[in-house]
């Protein structure tokens, strides 16, 4: 599933866009690396099995906190802000349980993350803290979202809505249409 995902070519370049947010919003620590950001957001998105919404969604919440993110990496001392692994985690983690009625549960995280229970509880609070709990993403700012993304307007892949789902993964649409249908799963309820 996400090997074939990731020989798109669309897909491959928001992989790759992912992980130079990371590291360009933390800098990576060479020194005590065991698996690069690309191979780590890999393993994330391998074993979670989740949707390309998902990604696009929890990439939106980094991108779109970023500012926050760099304050609060100046004034605060907890751990997990500084980590950028850990805090694509957790917004990998909230975008998943946002668009998903069944989610994982957090000790499933964990041990797809290779991290304690208490850890990822801990990062997902932080997260949500730093995005002041607001999860919902208006119509108009996820479109602009996706072209930023795909670094194009109206055509683009997106996965099927359903995690598991035994239809393709990927379908070209384009049109407005397309992003209607799926921005009204990110809509409250």
């Amino acid at each position: 599933m996400w090997s074939n995902f990731f020989n798109t070519k669309r897909a491959s370049a928001i992989y790759k866009k992912s992980v130079v947010m990371i590291d360009s919003l933390w800098t990576p620590k060479s020194h005590c690396k065991i698996i690069s950001t690309y191979g780590y957001v890999y393993e994330i998105l391998r074993r979670s099995k989740a949707t390309l919404l998902v990604f696009q969604l929890a990439l939106y919440y980094i991108s779109s906190h970023q500012r926050t993110i760099q304050q609060r990496k100046i004034t605060d001392r907890n751990p997990y802000i500084h980590c950028g692994r850990r805090m694509f985690l957790a917004a990998f983690i909230v975008a998943y349980k946002y668009l998903n009625d069944k989610s994982y549960k957090n000790k499933s995280w964990a041990e797809m993350a290779k991290l304690n229970v208490n850890e990822v509880n801990e990062i997902e609070r932080v997260f949500l803290q730093l995005m002041d709990y607001k999860l919902h993403v208006s119509e108009s700012a996820f479109k602009k979202w996706i072209q930023v993304l795909y670094g194009q307007h109206g055509t683009c892949c997106l996965p099927a809505l359903v995690a598991g789902s035994k239809r393709k993964r990927t379908a070209p649409i384009s049109g407005d249409n397309h992003l209607s249908h799926i921005i009204k799963r990110l809509r409250p309820v």
